[in-house]
């Protein structure tokens, strides 16, 4: 999913479950987030007067290009964020493939620890991860030739036939670079998983056919998102929903439906959030109808250059560092930690669970770990700020 549906949408389905704006705007801003905290290098802090006053060190939940191809990028990044393992099948690679929603093993136990949470931005973090469920099933966050994908193919959205033969003609003539991307995620599909209205088609590895309408998955993540998790938060707060769920679900299923390019999508349901809050009275501040993804950053941090051009490892603190620890900005990170460690202790647990039952074919480690203890104790000892 993109941020239309990262963002906007969640932000659409926490006001509708009755969380005030500020709420749905932190759990949708971290939802999105996940895709855009790349940087993961420890930062110096300096004050207006450029002295050290601590050390500050990101959560990076997302990657770029080609350093995915690092074992420890889909460890740290794929697995806990993007490609939740569905932890079903006998191989390992089996294991490790993404499934859809509830089928996943993990899926549940996702759910109860961000209810029992009560934390929003761990709760975005899990409605961006849960929903990437449903549209990168059947892909894994390891290497794999299960994810080695070839003749994938579209079925037109657009209305006008010309553009509609142009932008064939550019799919036909590229694609072919793609299939030669490493198969990691759902790299060789371009990011067809990630349009809510496309058709598409592709060939496995073994030659076999899949046909997917990311309508009707888009639909039933969103759905079940909204019912298994969203309205348990709003019920838990003592909040009421706004709208009826029937209703609800066809301005979803509207919603998917639209085609069209990313912006287009996300102007299309902020015009559905301007509507809704007019009609239930709700003020929505402008910087919540405008995701950016440097807002929370710029809030509190101002980056720094070094000989006036290349990115230094010091930043600039623009509030006090006790009012750094209260901000966005932090707490992101810190609930992304929290996540990132829950997630590998539970797939080793479940690993380690099916490996002493001795099943046929499982390739993991003696111990049964897919992620090692050394990294997972090092992400628990990990501070954000010291």
């Amino acid at each position: 999913m993109e941020k239309d549906c990262h963002y906007y949408v969640i932000y659409f389905l926490c006001l509708a479950a009755g969380f005030d704006p500020d709420t749905a705007y932190v759990a949708s801003y971290s939802s999105q987030y996940v895709d855009d905290s790349t940087d993961g290098r420890k930062k110096t802090l300096v004050d207006e007067n450029s002295r050290e006053v601590g050390k500050f060190d990101p959560i990076r939940t997302s990657h770029n290009g080609f350093e995915s191809i690092g074992a420890d990028v889909q460890e740290k990044i794929y697995y806990p964020f993007h490609f939740l393992p569905g932890l079903k099948g006998d191989s390992f690679d089996q294991k490790m493939v993404t499934k859809n929603g509830g089928e996943g093993d993990l899926f549940p136990d996702l759910i109860t620890e961000a209810l029992a949470s009560k934390n929003p931005y761990r709760f975005g973090i899990t409605l961006h991860v849960l929903a990437d469920t449903y549209s990168h099933t059947d892909f894994s966050g390891l290497w794999t030739w299960g994810n080695d994908v070839n003749r994938v193919n579209y079925i037109p959205a657009r209305r006008g036939w010309l553009l509609n033969l142009v932008n064939k003609w550019k799919w036909l003539t590229v694609r072919k670079w793609l299939e030669a991307a490493p198969a990691i995620g759902h790299s060789q599909a371009y990011t067809f998983p990630d349009f809510p209205y496309l058709n598409w088609k592709y060939f496995d590895y073994q030659g076999e056919m899949h046909s997917v309408s990311n309508s009707f998955k888009f639909r039933d993540g969103l759905e079940d998102l909204y019912e298994l998790l969203v309205l348990n938060y709003a019920q838990a707060q003592k909040l009421q929903p706004r709208i009826d769920t029937d209703i609800l679900l066809q301005k979803l299923w509207d919603g998917i439906r639209t085609p069209g390019s990313l912006e287009k999508r996300c102007k299309y349901w902020q015009r559905v959030i301007e509507t809704f809050a007019a009609e239930k009275k709700l003020n929505i501040p402008g910087r919540h109808l405008k995701y950016r993804d440097t807002d929370w950053e710029s809030d509190v941090l101002k980056r720094l250059k070094k000989f006036f051009f290349f990115p230094s490892l010091k930043m600039k603190l623009k509030v006090s560092k006790q009012d750094f620890v209260k901000s966005h900005f932090y707490n992101f990170h810190e609930a992304a930690r929290e996540h990132r460690l829950f997630v590998m202790q539970k797939i080793n647990d479940y690993l380690a669970k099916g490996h002493s039952k001795k099943a046929q074919g499982v390739k993991i480690s003696p111990k049964g770990m897919a992620i090692s203890l050394e990294f997972i104790n090092a992400t628990k000892a990990k501070k954000i700020l010291e």
